[in-house]
């Protein structure tokens, strides 16, 4: 057996040589080094640059609807199922469910506000679906999309009797959020440059010469 100082002398050598065989793979890797922050800042006469960092389209989106919560949506599922039964069944349906349940039966103005709520909302949960997509959605999308939920916006807006006020807090928060987006050339070229829109999303011919230019 080893004695203890044949034990200490063995590590000693084994740390000798590990540090050798370190020294030998740092020569080594200094041949293969490449220094990244040198190659990015040379002019080689080409500009490799990622894209602007844009915020996530759906969270803003989410944000109008609930600063603190993202499932909003679940209310909104649960006012379209509702409406449906009323649609398909008739109101004694909901009737039987509200006994069931022993809630009250809602009157005729409860359900017409809910009726305004899913017509509104159903845009916007559109959009989120178009944008959220994990398949057949690129950048291009972003922009018209957001337009034309401004517009139908506009449209429903015409025909409400209670939800007005939840209109104009949607369209003040896209304004807030989106209209930035609107002034940026690459979001707009995105658009203009995919087929299925091409100029054709906005009636604003400043904007395609944005995108164009």
């Amino acid at each position: 057996m080893k004695t203890t100082r044949q034990w200490k002398q063995w590590v000693v050598k084994q740390l000798s040589q590990d540090r050798k065989m370190v020294t030998r793979n740092k020569r080594r890797m200094k041949k293969w080094f490449v220094d990244v922050a040198t190659i990015l800042n040379e002019d080689d006469g080409f500009e490799y640059q990622l894209p602007k960092h844009q915020h996530c389209a759906c969270h803003l989106l989410n944000l109008l609807l609930h600063p603190n919560a993202t499932r909003w949506n679940s209310w909104f599922m649960a006012v379209e199922r509702l409406l449906r039964i009323v649609k398909d069944k008739g109101e004694a349906a909901v009737r039987f469910l509200c006994a069931d349940f022993e809630v009250p039966m809602f009157i005729p103005s409860e359900l017409t506000i809910l009726t305004e709520y899913a017509a509104t909302m159903s845009p916007v949960a559109k959009a989120i679906n178009i944008l959220q997509a994990e398949t057949n959605v690129q950048m291009g999308w972003l922009l018209p999309t957001i337009n034309l939920l401004i517009t139908k916006l506009d449209r429903i807006k015409l025909s409400l009797k209670y939800c007005k006020p939840l209109v104009d807090a949607l369209q003040l928060g896209l304004k807030k959020r989106f209209s930035h987006m609107f002034h940026d050339p690459k979001l707009i070229a995105a658009a203009i440059l995919l087929p299925k829109f091409k100029t054709t999303w906005t009636k604003d011919d400043t904007t395609n010469i944005m995108g164009m230019d």
